[in-house]
């Protein structure tokens, strides 16, 4: 175990527990001085190294498992919400580890790593080739080991740097209602409980994500300016369940809702409260009032949503079935159609950058332009009549 105590000035002071031998506790510390906690943990990192053994050990040595867990500790779970780090640690764990956790970091090559990447296959035991974005995930998890060794200096270039990976394709074109599909889905969502109506109307309307609008709570909702904030999410974690979360970006969002749901959402709150206040000791996660929850007041799983979602189109055949997230992307494309700027579409999706709603939603601009070039092609064709008007 290892720690750091910020000095002051500069200055902190490196902690790294040993066990103990017989009741002697062994401990080594070291003061040093570093620009930030970031470059005092890196420091942290290759102390804790040297005393692994009983003699010092050149950080250079270590293998993949030995800097495995301080990958996690000192980066990954500070940059990733709950969820991700779930995530990624179980591809490491379950793809890279059994096969190169022996090794030292410095002895994977680029032919190593592009030969891993070549030989990923399913795990479930099904047929067929893992999909594009599957092998990305996995790349982003291994190489981000990788990175983090390059930055701290343990390792003299990232292997994994130049592999080659498939192209994604982007399918969005395909995944979004047109406005009259929508107005379909609102008028059949009538048929169903408030709170599914509701939740379904935010996702179409905000673009939020499913695990984010489970985690909206009435401190979330601003009935003065008609907006609501997203600053967290629900994530499922394995043995633990229905977790509070950050967003993905690990930013907070302000979305404006237009004045009808708002003012629904407001009635609906009311509701909320009266039933939790019923419930009495009944009640769970008391220091929270979600907006869509169990009566006892504990938020459904982050996939609630997408399978009422199911249900709804199992219920209505003759509505065209895509994906509960396909609402997001609804929500973007109407927003483009109607001439909305790309950088309010950016921040109302929580994007990191508007280049990556640019190059997501580029077949929507594109039909857009076409359409731009119709439109002034009106002034071609009037100039070509008024030439043969005049030429008679």
């Amino acid at each position: 175990m290892a720690s750091i105590q910020d000095l002051g000035d500069g200055k902190y002071k490196l902690y790294v527990e040993l066990g103990y031998r017989g009741k002697r506790r062994l401990r080594r510390t070291k003061t040093i001085t570093a620009k930030n906690m970031t470059e005092a943990r890196k420091e942290l990192v290759r102390f804790e190294a040297s005393l692994l053994d009983k003699k010092i050990i050149d950080e250079t040595s270590l293998t993949i498992e030995e800097f495995y867990p301080r990958w996690k500790k000192y980066y990954a779970r500070d940059r990733y919400s709950k969820r991700q780090f779930e995530e990624t640690c179980r591809i490491i764990d379950s793809r890279f580890m059994p096969e190169f956790g022996t090794a030292r970091l410095k002895e994977i090559t680029t032919f190593d790593a592009v030969m891993f990447i070549k030989s990923q296959k399913r795990l479930d035991g099904k047929k067929g080739d893992l999909s594009p974005s599957t092998i990305h995930n996995i790349y982003k998890a291994v190489n981000s080991l990788f990175s983090v060794a390059l930055k701290w200096k343990l390792i003299d270039e990232n292997p994994f740097a130049e592999v080659e990976l498939p192209r994604l394709t982007n399918d969005a074109k395909s995944d979004a209602y047109t406005h009259e599909e929508m107005e379909v889905i609102f008028d059949r969502l009538n048929n169903y409980e408030w709170h599914w109506q509701l939740a379904v109307k935010v996702a179409a309307i905000s673009g939020a994500r499913s695990g984010e609008i489970i985690a909206l709570e009435n401190k979330h909702l601003d009935f003065t300016q008609f907006t609501i904030r997203i600053e967290q999410s629900i994530a499922d974690l394995a043995k633990v369940g229905a977790t509070l979360d950050t967003t993905k970006s690990r930013k907070t969002r302000v979305v404006s809702m237009p004045d009808p749901l708002m003012i629904e959402l407001y009635e609906y709150v009311k509701l909320k409260r009266k039933q939790l206040i019923d419930i009495g000791s009944l009640r769970e996660w008391e220091e929270h009032t979600f907006l869509f929850s169990h009566e006892t007041g504990k938020p459904f799983r982050s996939d609630a949503l997408s399978r009422f979602w199911n249900r709804f189109l199992d219920d209505n055949r003759d509505i065209r079935r895509l994906r509960l997230h396909d609402l997001r992307h609804t929500s973007a494309t109407l927003l483009l159609q109607k001439g909305v700027h790309e950088k309010v579409i950016q921040k109302r999706l929580g994007h990191s950058k508007v280049s990556f709603t640019l190059d997501t939603y580029s077949h929507v601009l594109e039909e857009m332009d076409r359409s731009a070039s119709d439109v002034l092609g009106v002034l071609l064709s009037n100039n070509k009549k008024k030439k043969e008007s005049d030429a008679k």
